[in-house]
């Protein structure tokens, strides 16, 4: 996943996620949709990557949900149906620069 990180200028400045690959596009929906539910998101996604005992994990916020097995992560838009499937050690760093990244602004 190549993507660039942009914050937004103006009253209410927003970090929005460009991606080379146009079929990671709801990965950056996603996190901005979902930028108050990132520390749990992130969290079950270390829980799969982490654990031996743990093979698959379910999270789902206010307008997406996530299936995370160690290899992938389906991403599904609970409002509209769309879809898409990221690395799920690739996410889990992205939500960790992304958090980053939206804590500078917040400031």
């Amino acid at each position: 996943m190549k993507y660039k990180i942009i914050t937004t200028r103006g009253a209410r400045p927003l970090v929005e996620v460009q991606f080379e690959d146009k079929r990671f596009s709801l990965v950056g929906e996603m996190l901005l949709a979902e930028r108050g539910f990132l520390p749990q998101m992130r969290a079950s996604l270390e829980k799969v990557l982490k654990s031996a005992d743990t093979e698959n994990e379910t999270f789902a916020g206010n307008a997406f949900s996530l299936f995370i097995t160690k290899e992938t992560t389906k991403l599904s838009n609970d409002i509209n149906g769309e879809e898409a499937e990221a690395p799920t050690k690739e996410l889990s760093r992205l939500i960790k620069v992304y958090q980053r990244q939206y804590a500078r602004i917040k400031r």
